[in-house]
């Protein structure tokens, strides 16, 4: 009826029930999570095509493409925003140089002594035994993996926590946050996290949007080939919040020209 001003919403906005009296402008936050046919659909609602502002910080093909050749005019932001430090991102060749890897696990222990803290990425939780009840998935995902080593399931949240709290980290506080969590438990240990308790935190991608913790300056992102360029770059954006420089690690068992 035109009484609402403007509209924020998620992309339930694009629904074909929603109608507009009048669209005039439409803002589109985080273009890379929209489809073409869903930018589209939401244009459409306009009596005339509406003004559009598409922003994003995640430098993906299709954001390149419409930059270049789409009709938009172009608005770059290369500043960082006030407070944050810049972030290194570096490849660890974890097959080709193990050596890398030891050091990356010390460079996690380095930050922590100096008061940060970390996350640590997987790709996977690793609770799938218990829901196939007799594990035989796992057991023909080991079979795979010996007979060709490329062929191994991603790292899992769980089993790489384990590793570390008996290992390469043991003595720091290392806690797990996953999306099969139930969510009193993830709120507890995000608030710990935030807080300062839990020195690393190993998760899956749970973590790509919305956390904010500046005392955070470590990621190390495990099987980092596995991940698309946008997951890297949302899931790098969580450290360097704070005045500390920022520091993300990738590792991976592709070799290094690959």
């Amino acid at each position: 009826t035109g009484e609402a001003g403007i509209v924020i919403g998620t992309h339930a906005l694009i629904e074909d029930k929603v109608r507009f009296h009048d669209l005039g402008l439409v803002v589109v936050d985080e273009q890379h999570r929209f489809g073409v046919e869903q930018r589209d659909a939401l244009r459409s609602k306009g009596k005339q095509p509406p003004h559009l502002l598409v922003m994003t910080a995640t430098p993906i093909p299709r954001t390149v493409a419409m930059t270049v050749f789409g009709d938009l005019e172009t608005s770059v932001l290369d500043q960082l925003p006030a407070g944050r430090s810049p972030i290194a991102s570096h490849v660890v060749p974890a097959k080709d140089k193990p050596h890398f890897l030891a050091r990356a696990w010390e460079r996690v222990r380095e930050e922590v002594e100096n008061g940060h803290q970390a996350y640590v990425v997987c790709p996977r939780i690793g609770d799938e035994a218990e829901e196939d009840g007799k594990g035989a998935k796992k057991a023909k995902a080991k079979k795979a993996a010996e007979e060709d080593p490329e062929k191994r399931p991603p790292l899992a949240v769980l089993e790489v926590a384990d590793e570390l709290r008996k290992g390469a980290l043991a003595g720091l506080g290392v806690e797990v946050l996953h999306g099969r969590m139930h969510p009193d438990e993830k709120d507890d240990v995000m608030r710990r996290f935030a807080a300062g308790d839990v020195h690393v935190l190993v998760a899956t991608t749970v973590i790509e949007v919305g956390v904010n913790v500046p005392n955070a300056t470590a990621m190390v992102i495990m099987d980092a080939d596995r991940f698309g360029v946008s997951q890297l770059h949302q899931l790098r954006g969580r450290v360097g919040r704070g005045s500390a420089p920022g520091l993300c690690l990738l590792v991976s068992e592709a070799h290094e020209a690959s």
